[in-house]
């Protein structure tokens, strides 16, 4: 913890010395201040920024020169935006305010540098403002975006000439291991079983269709063509929020979002009692009341059926997120013979290759092909000329 002494010069007059322990070399370290607010600032800057003596003495630098902040920059940015929707609009101002404002916010936009940004984000991956939890890797990145796009913002409004945020090394986003989770059809069964079976036709309707959470529950009745062969349901919505309004539907996460996707006559029956003598304008997935159905409730029956699965049996010992029913929707099309590009309309994926990186490990039909071919290479110079064989009729399926 830094601290304000008042100290007294001998001509009589006043100044404050803030001191603190330098974490690096443990060492007590001081700097004096004529004015209590300037060695107050000091001070409140050392604590978010981890005692960073440069950033917190910028920070002072600022109020001093009554320059631009990078605050005032970004919320210009923000203000300028026209895309963005007003639940986007209420994230950047959430991160302006908790992950940018309290460490590099009152800095000059002229003076901030590579250097007070290095020590902005090893500041973020301490801890958070509230001091309980790391912050995640992406949560940095997407801040780190944001002030990035601001800075380009002040170089087109002439308030600096470049962007020191290109070229930052940012914490990494990948995993030791894989991050989503896929059941088998046995595990699925499993959970299903145990679901309180006011939410089982939801929880079908998600590893049936690959439909994200918010896609799912704005679906509405006339969405539903049950009468096609095989049924269809068109997904062209989700929910949204806005921080004055509340939830609202809207637009899906992006254009390629909206899509058609078939449905199996098993998952049309579960749907049935859902459907019948209400209004096309009926959500399909609803409250008591007729209204969303929230994540945090679904979640609920979901997180319990989970405990009763592990209960039954001891041997799963999965923790699936309720997004996982999408990856296993995938994972179970691309084992059945889907291609790729068919799993990512499904998905409504803009194109095939964020679906081949997350999903392409699945696709069990190319890595057995690949083990028979290395297998004949092992086999030695005989092989090789079945191996040939295998590789032109693969160049010869790509030309067609």
């Amino acid at each position: 913890m830094a601290s304000i002494n008042k100290r007294t010069r001998k001509n009589g007059s006043e100044y404050f010395t803030v001191t603190w322990r330098d974490p690096d070399t443990k060492k007590q370290r001081g700097l004096s201040f004529d004015t209590k607010g300037e060695a107050e600032l000091f001070r409140r800057s050392l604590e978010v920024n981890a005692k960073d003596f440069e950033l917190a003495e910028a920070v002072v630098y600022a109020a001093n020169e009554e320059q631009r902040t990078v605050t005032e920059t970004v919320e210009e940015h923000i203000d300028l935006l026209v895309k963005p929707t007003t639940q986007t609009i209420h994230n950047y101002r959430y991160m302006l305010e908790h992950h940018i404002n309290p460490h590099i916010g009152s800095i000059a936009i002229g003076e901030l540098s590579q250097r007070h940004l290095t020590a902005w984000i090893r500041a973020l991956q301490a801890k958070t403002t509230t001091g309980t939890n790391t912050m995640a890797p992406k949560t940095i990145r997407n801040v780190h975006g944001l002030l990035s796009a601001a800075m380009e913002t002040a170089v087109r409004l002439h308030y600096r000439a470049d962007n020191p945020c290109r070229g930052m090394d940012l914490p990494t986003t990948e995993h030791h291991e894989d991050k989503e989770q896929f059941l088998t059809w046995d595990e699925w069964c499993l959970i299903h079983r145990n679901i309180t079976p006011r939410y089982q036709p939801l929880a079908l309707f998600l590893v049936m269709t690959g439909a994200r959470f918010g896609e799912a529950t704005a679906v509405k009745v006339a969405d539903v063509n049950y009468k096609n062969v095989p049924a269809t349901v068109r997904i062209n919505k989700s929910w949204k929020r806005d921080p004055i309004k509340g939830f609202y539907i809207g637009p899906p996460k992006t254009a390629s979002s909206k899509r058609t996707v078939a449905m199996p006559p098993a998952v049309v029956t579960a749907l049935e009692p859902a459907m019948k003598g209400v209004p096309g304008t009926t959500l399909l997935f609803r409250t008591s009341s007729g209204g969303r159905i929230a994540q945090k409730y679904f979640w609920t029956a979901w997180d319990a059926a989970l405990d009763s699965a592990r209960q039954q049996d001891p041997t799963f010992t999965k923790t699936p997120r309720i997004h996982d029913l999408r990856h296993t929707s995938a994972s179970w099309g691309l084992q059945g013979g889907l291609t790729l590009y068919e799993v990512a309309r499904r998905l409504g994926h803009a194109s095939t290759a964020t679906t081949e990186r997350v999903y392409a490990h699945l696709m069990h039909e190319g890595m057995a092909r690949g083990a028979d071919v290395m297998g004949k290479m092992l086999q030695g110079p005989a092989a090789i000329e079945d191996v040939d064989d295998v590789l032109e009729a693969d160049g010869a399926d790509e030309a067609s």
